[in-house]
C-alpha cells in the first residue's frame, strides 16, 4: 500500500510542478505589464507629448530587458527606434502609425515570454495576448485529478491498515 501512496505522490509532482515551474514570475509579469501599459499609453498632441511618453517606453523596455535578457528584442527595438524617427519627423500620423507596430512587435514578444515560461499565450493577437485561445481551467482539473488520486491513496491506506 506504501507503494500506492508514493506512486500517487510522483503523480502529484509530475504533474502539478511543471504547471507551477513552468509561469513567469511576479517580476517578469509586471514588466511585461509596465511596458505593455506605457505603450498603452504612447498618444499626445504634439512631438513634444509623444516624446515624454516614448522615454517612458524605453525606460520601462530597458527595465524588461534586464528581467528578461533571453528574450529577442530586435523587433521590438526596429518599431522603438521607428517611433523615435517619427517623433522627430512630427508627424502625428506616422507617430500613431510606429505605435501601432510597437503595440504588435510587443504581443509578439509577450507570446514569447510567455512561450518560454511554458504557459499558453491567451486571447487574440489584438488583445496583445499572443494569438491562441487558452484556458486557465487545465491546471485546475490536473491539479484536482492529482489530488483525488491522492486521496484514493490515502484511504485505501487507511482501509488496509484497519484491515490489519
Amino acid at each position: 500500500m506504501k507503494r500506492i501512496a508514493v506512486l500517487a505522490m510522483v503523480a502529484l509532482m509530475v504533474t502539478v510542478l511543471p504547471v507551477a515551474a513552468g509561469a513567469l514570475t511576479d517580476e517578469e509579469a509586471a514588466a511585461l505589464l509596465l511596458f505593455g501599459d506605457k505603450i498603452d499609453a504612447l498618444d499626445g498632441a504634439d512631438a513634444a507629448e509623444w516624446g515624454e511618453a516614448a522615454a517612458e517606453v524605453e525606460a520601462a523596455l530597458a527595465a524588461l530587458k534586464e528581467i528578461l535578457p533571453d528574450l529577442d528584442y530586435a523587433d521590438i527595438d526596429a518599431a522603438v527606434a521607428a517611433l523615435g524617427a517619427a517623433i522627430e519627423g512630427g508627424d502625428l500620423a506616422e507617430m500613431e502609425a510606429a505605435a501601432a507596430l510597437l503595440a504588435d512587435a510587443f504581443a509578439a514578444l509577450e507570446a514569447e515570454a510567455e512561450a518560454e515560461a511554458g504557459e499558453t499565450p491567451e486571447g487574440g493577437v489584438s488583445t496583445g495576448a499572443g494569438g491562441t485561445a487558452g484556458s486557465d481551467m487545465v491546471p485546475l482539473v490536473v491539479f484536482g485529478a492529482a489530488l483525488t488520486a491522492l486521496g484514493l491513496a490515502g484511504v485505501f491506506s487507511l482501509k488496509r491498515r484497519n484491515q490489519n
